[in-house]
């Protein structure tokens, strides 16, 4: 697994790992005070490459503790444990790193570089599904998605995870929670499979019958229902949460308080969509199109009718919003364990945890 016998990188607990877990990286037979270069990369599935690289400066035994020591330049400095991992960059602009097939094992390369010659080298192996954790892609009636069944029987909380506008299901998050003990409904609302790629309304009935569906599951059944969600898909789960009957808990991720893009139906209940200006985007540096200013303000008089009444939902709700790199990475650290705790707290889910190591 080494590129070298004399020096080497250490991931402890092991290589192998949770995709959500951290690890603690060591390097050894180092000469005391060398410095040298920690480099990390990962593919994605669309071939693009992610990569980060510090530099470090043994202490007086040659050794170098990421838990301990601090980068002393490079894509960050300080102590950061995780830093090659969280600092991981595109080489194409702006890419987001693309996991879809979370049956495949994600591989972090590391490698230990003095005077630009490798000199140790290991593999950190990252298994997005614990052992037992089952996939079931799901095509009934008119649902898509894919159900992550816990293994045992149950009974297991259910949770219906809703992605962003124009996208499939979300299997990562999905995956996750069910490591630990939920059973999650994967839901594809828009442009997978035969969905439609283009839409001008949504019917929260759609939605309704994912959720009966997961209620339907014989480990399901009689349990408590929650919603987590991101980005366009924030506004439907608080609709969601609001017009429909045993939603317990709902977080939203980046969503807005209002109704986006198109209209929102249920029943006899409409939500028309906040109005934006497209004129107000703004170009960046870098070239990416700003469009944070083209949303009309939700609050405004005029725009009050898109504004989701969610102070009628019966269920518990947890709003996220994300920031700068350093800081982002640090707040899906702990917004991915408050998470899990507000979802065990509301949905009374037993502690659940698989074996992540394969």
């Amino acid at each position: 697994m080494h590129y070298s016998s004399e020096v080497s990188i250490r991931l402890l607990p092991s290589y192998k790992c949770s995709f959500e877990d951290p690890v603690h990286v060591t390097v050894s037979g180092l000469n005391p005070q060398q410095r040298v270069d920690l480099r990390s990369k990962i593919t994605d599935e669309k071939g693009h490459v992610f990569k980060a690289s510090a530099t470090y400066q043994a202490d007086s035994s040659g050794q170098v503790d990421l838990n301990r020591d601090p980068s002393l330049g490079g894509s960050f400095t300080g102590v950061e444990p995780m830093g090659l991992f969280w600092a991981l960059k595109a080489d194409v602009v702006s890419s987001k790193f693309t996991l879809i097939d979370v049956t495949r094992t994600q591989l972090v390369d590391l490698e230990c570089v003095s005077d630009d010659k490798v000199i140790a080298k290991v593999t950190n192996e990252r298994h997005c599904m614990a052992d037992g954790v089952r996939r079931i892609p799901v095509t009934e009636g008119r649902i898509r998605g894919t159900l992550f069944m816990p293994p045992g029987k149950g009974p297991f909380p259910g949770i219906l995870d809703t992605n962003v506008f124009r996208g499939g299901p979300f299997e990562l998050r999905a995956a996750l929670l069910a490591k630990r003990g939920f059973a999650v409904l994967a839901f594809a609302f828009q442009g997978y499979q035969d969905l439609p790629k283009k839409v001008d309304k949504f019917d929260l009935e759609y939605f309704e019958e994912g959720i009966d569906f997961l209620r339907q599951q014989q480990e399901v059944k009689d349990q408590k229902i929650g919603l987590v969600s991101i980005s366009k898909s924030g506004d439907l789960a608080l609709s969601m949460a609001t017009f429909l009957p045993g939603i317990s808990a709902t977080i939203c991720i980046n969503g807005c308080n209002a109704n986006t893009l198109v209209p929102i139906y249920y029943k006899d209940i409409c939500i028309p969509p906040l109005k934006f200006d497209v004129k107000k985007s703004k170009m960046t540096p870098s070239g990416l199109v700003d469009i944070g200013d083209c949303m009309n303000d939700p609050m405004s008089k005029e725009e009050l009718p898109s504004v989701i009444p969610i102070e009628r939902a019966s269920a518990n709700h947890v709003v996220f919003f994300g920031g700068e790199p350093k800081a982002h990475s640090e707040a899906q650290l702990d917004a991915w364990q408050r998470i899990v705790i507000f979802f065990k707290k509301h949905l009374s889910a037993a502690d659940h945890n698989c074996r992540s190591m394969l």
